[in-house]
């Protein structure tokens, strides 16, 4: 006989969902923005260009939304864990 996910549990994994979910969209909408940049007219480069600096903005909301999704795999890989021990447990 197996266990039943407690409400906890089911947070926990909703709360997975959600970060992997966010930093999923974050990451598009960063590798959009990016791709709107190269696709613009092109200009030398200088170190305060506006579109080096909106490059660099996008490069940074992409590594916080890799961030969350990693999050977002850790939350479940510890809850999947936690149940697994919950389940190996004997039933009283």
């Amino acid at each position: 006989m197996t266990h039943r996910p407690s409400a906890a549990a089911r947070w926990w994994d909703a709360a997975a969902l959600a970060l992997v979910a966010a930093g999923g969209v974050l990451y598009a909408w960063a590798h959009a923005g990016m791709t709107s940049i190269t696709r613009s007219q092109v200009h030398r480069a200088t170190i305060d260009a506006p579109n080096l600096v909106r490059w660099n903005n996008y490069r940074m909301t992409s590594n916080a939304a890799l961030a969350l999704v990693g999050a977002g795999v850790a939350v479940g890989v510890v809850t999947y864990f936690r149940a697994r021990r919950r389940a190996d447990a004997p039933i009283a």
